[in-house]
């Protein structure tokens, strides 16, 4: 079970999640990486919406709430409101270095890089969700699948000396 689904199994609003214990989300989200710190800040985010405070389309109040970055309100913005944004993660980071795509070294660089790449704001909110299946499947951090991945012969990355499979298995 994905950890969202264990987080809220038997909650039905900020106020059941803000009456969890720091440790019963820890418990909920393991093994999600800094499950220790983001059970904290869930914690304070649910206690902030229990009291009231609203969630809305605004990136810049979102990334007023504990824990809550640049990637985290572009993905509550594409995912909850529909708004266009492209979320850079390190998948997201890794994998447009290694097509090309982008040149920047920071995350907010390699975002504006996407949305001068990808024109249409309608694709956007795709990307992330692309990249990150694609980046833990294929195009993983150490030893990826080059030799399976259909972006072979046009990734600069790519290691052609690896013989060419016909489908990956497992």
């Amino acid at each position: 079970m994905a950890a969202s689904e264990r987080l809220f199994e038997g909650v039905h609003d900020s106020h059941d999640l803000a009456l969890l214990s720091v440790n019963e989300i820890e418990k909920r989200i393991y093994p999600v990486g800094f499950y220790r710190q983001k059970a904290i800040q869930i914690k304070k985010i649910a206690e902030l919406l229990a009291e009231g405070k609203k969630l809305t389309a605004d990136r810049e109040a979102l990334m007023a709430l504990p824990g809550v970055g640049r990637k985290t309100a572009n993905l509550v913005l594409a995912l909850a409101y529909g708004v266009p944004a492209i979320a850079v993660d390190v998948h997201v980071f890794r994998i447009s270095k290694r097509l090309g795509w982008c040149q920047k070294d920071s995350t907010d660089a390699v975002e504006q890089e996407l949305m001068a790449l990808f024109k249409d704001p309608a694709d956007w909110s795709r990307i992330n969700q692309t990249l990150v299946a694609f980046g833990q499947t294929i195009c993983r951090p150490i030893r990826p699948l080059c030799q399976v991945c259909a972006l072979r012969e046009s990734c600069p990355s790519a290691d052609k000396s690896l013989p060419l499979q016909a489908k990956y298995i497992g």
